[in-house]
């Protein structure tokens, strides 16, 4: 079988590859930001950089030939949000579980101590 860059298992990675260097080229101009796969967060001090930030970004990645996915986007300054099931509060540079993600681990810790052992299956259902 040929490989190839643009292979279907390849592209997310080619992806995160391309995103990581407009990242970078953003980097350059002092503009703050977190990189995950497919998703930039920008950090600034005021509302009004991160504002001028974001509108630079989305700039250049349609200059790039980007297609940015709106429906999917917060493209409104937050100090935090719920990304893939947790909390991210931006000044801080901080990522916590979910309340309920906690309480659910904990439980399932309480489970395996007084069951004394537990299925792979079931440690991988609470995301152990």
């Amino acid at each position: 079988m040929e490989s190839s860059a643009f292979w279907p298992n390849h592209g997310p990675r080619l992806f995160a590859k391309l995103l990581a260097l407009v990242a970078a080229h953003l980097h350059l101009g002092t503009m703050s930001m977190y990189l995950y796969i497919d998703d930039i967060f920008h950090a600034q001090m005021s509302l009004e950089l991160v504002s001028v930030t974001r509108d630079a970004s989305v700039c250049l990645h349609l200059r790039l030939g980007f297609i940015i996915n709106l429906a999917r986007s917060s493209l409104v300054p937050s100090q935090g949000m719920v990304h893939l099931g947790a909390w991210i509060e931006f000044f801080r540079a901080v990522v916590m579980l979910m309340q309920d993600k906690v309480q659910e681990i904990s439980s399932a810790a309480r489970d395996l101590i007084s069951q004394g052992s537990a299925t792979a299956a079931h440690l991988q259902s609470v995301g152990l």
